[in-house]
């Protein structure tokens, strides 16, 4: 199981990576491989709602900020800083009210910023949890999901806080969603919308 639960985490960051700029912030952080890849000019900052993460984070890369928080039910409170990526992956789905949530993390996009998303397919979302019974993934991850949204969903959710679906990718066969939304059309993305 853990091997699974590896391979996918390695192939939602794949995804990710070629969309993520400058200054980022990532909820559900994880143990996130983000922080080396940031530029010195950069910065980084990493929320995840687990305290063992987030002190493990704090102690390998001591040059970047780590929150301790529950993003659904506890304020976010980052002040006047802005980022020019915000990181959602595999955690849009854990929120009982994903739109509200997010509505409260793209107040910290600076006005060109993006949001770059993963989460599971309503299909993979079925394959998930008949993994999880046959004890191929976590049955508590499939328990911790609440919101599975499709491409629509996903669109209205973005277009609700502001944001306009770019890039929309479906990837591991259908299973899982990659998604890039912008608070406005920026031209390095332009050539990659035929590529979905």
């Amino acid at each position: 199981m853990r091997d699974v639960s590896q391979y996918l985490n390695r192939r939602r960051y794949q995804m990710a990576m070629p969309f993520i700029r400058g200054d980022v912030l990532e909820v559900g952080c994880g143990y996130t491989p983000i922080p080396p890849m940031i530029t010195l000019q950069d910065h980084y900052v990493g929320i995840d709602y687990n305290p063992e993460v987030i002190t493990k984070l704090a102690l390998t890369y001591p040059s970047f900020e780590f929150l301790q928080l529950d993003v659904e039910h506890q304020v976010v409170d980052l002040g006047t800083r802005r980022f020019d990526t915000l990181v959602l992956l595999a955690v849009f789905e854990h929120w009982f009210n994903p739109t509200k949530v997010l509505s409260s993390l793209v107040i910290y996009l600076r006005d060109d910023g993006r949001v770059v998303l993963t989460t599971p397919t309503p299909f993979g979302n079925e394959i998930h949890r008949l993994g999880a019974r046959w004890g191929i993934f976590s049955r508590e991850a499939v328990a911790e999901h609440h919101s599975i949204v499709n491409e629509n969903k996903l669109r209205q959710s973005f277009e609700a806080v502001g944001l306009r679906l770019c890039v929309y990718r479906p990837f591991q066969f259908g299973a899982n969603q990659f998604a890039v939304g912008e608070k406005r059309m920026l031209p390095s993305l332009v050539p990659n919308l035929g590529q979905s």
